[in-house]
């Protein structure tokens, strides 16, 4: 009787599993919805955490894309923004625009010779073609019988290189002591005054009158015109080579001229950048031309010793106040700690460790009472 019960109760299992599997095999019509599941807090977080990363993916993920700091917050750019970018960059030169405004009032030594540097150098990499070929002598118009031997020779006409090279370092002179002039002395200065108005009138004078008005004009008249008449016509009348004054004119107005050309672009140029990268700009191109320290400039004015007299001072002055005192603050005096070999202790020394608490007791009455 057990075994036909245990029988039939397998065949009803049987047949209940094979009716479930009839009814989920089967499609239904309309399948139930499930539920709607209301979101929690954390849900909510955490998808949103979720879409960030995304974004932040996608927006690394871009080729082109540039970030700029501007005004102390971060500024991310594509190439389809790019005048946004530009925006953004003019707002950090904005900040940085007066940065250097105190360097701006005070012309120093340092730069007045970077300055010279500068103009020297440009001149030289413009102009060295042109005053070669006028300045180097024709061996064939001087005799064999008259020719010293080479040792004499070259001690009373120095080499080609040795001349140009004396040639710019005069012109670095000139550019120094009008740096001087115009920036450092002061404006109020009479000899300073009667000196510029003498230029200009000397100016006024030649060619057409118009050279004060042109740009650059006053800068080549006193440096370049100065150094090609007076410096190398002393150095021609040394030398048997015959010139004609006429020829000499025109080419050193040649010169000038192409001088003048050459000054107005570097005033360009510097009336462009900031002082901090006109700064750069000195270094840059009187190490290009190997000028900026090579030697020292000086002042150099022949023409009037008063006015040379006040540009020495002035140039005394100004190292003297920019340059700076090394103090080291290792040397002093006080701070120094010297051996206890040297020190002359007349106290007696003691095992026993004074703490100096007991140095300004004054003993109580009470306790002087039971002594």
């Amino acid at each position: 009787m057990s075994n036909f019960s245990s029988k039939l109760s397998r065949v009803r299992s049987v047949k209940k599993l094979s009716a479930f599997t009839h009814r989920h095999r089967s499609p239904s019509p309309n399948p139930p919805s499930p539920p709607p599941r209301t979101s929690t807090a954390s849900e909510e977080l955490a998808s949103s955490n979720t879409r960030s990363d995304y974004g932040n993916m996608a927006r690394h993920s871009l080729p082109r894309s540039r970030t700029i700091s501007a005004a102390g917050r971060t500024t991310s750019t594509t190439t389809n923004s790019f005048g946004e970018t530009l925006r953004a960059m003019s707002r950090e030169a904005q900040n940085g625009e007066f940065a250097d405004v105190f360097g701006s009032f005070f012309f120093n030594d340092k730069r007045c010779q970077n300055r010279a540097f500068f103009m020297a150098a440009r001149l030289k990499q413009t102009l060295q073609t042109m005053i070669t070929p006028i300045r180097q002598p024709t061996p064939a118009l001087v005799s064999p019988a008259a020719t010293p031997p080479m040792s004499q020779q070259q001690q009373r006409y120095p080499s080609i290189n040795s001349n140009q090279q004396q040639l710019w370092e005069m012109m670095t002179h000139r550019l120094y002591t009008l740096n001087y002039i115009l920036f450092v002395l002061p404006p109020t200065c009479e000899i300073r005054s009667r000196f510029l108005t003498m230029l200009e009138q000397q100016l006024g004078q030649i060619g057409d009158g118009q050279q004060v008005l042109r740009r650059g004009g006053m800068e080549v008249h006193f440096v370049v015109r100065y150094v090609m008449k007076h410096h190398w016509q002393q150095r021609r009348r040394r030398t048997l080579v015959q010139f004609h004054q006429d020829d000499d004119d025109d080419d050193i107005e040649e010169i000038v001229e192409r001088a003048r050309e050459v000054m107005e672009h570097c005033l360009e140029s510097e009336s462009k950048l900031g002082h901090a990268e006109r700064d750069a700009m000195y270094v840059f191109h009187g190490l290009r031309m190997g000028l900026h320290g090579t030697f020292e400039p000086r002042i150099e004015l022949e023409e009037d010793p008063e006015l040379k007299h006040r540009l020495l001072m002035a140039v005394q002055e100004n190292k003297q106040v920019t340059k700076q005192a090394y103090v080291n603050p290792f040397e002093d005096a006080d701070a120094i700690v010297t051996d206890d070999d040297d020190i002359v202790d007349d106290m007696v020394p003691s095992r026993e460790v004074d703490s100096g608490f007991y140095d300004h007791f004054a003993p109580s009455t009470r306790a002087a009472a039971f002594s």
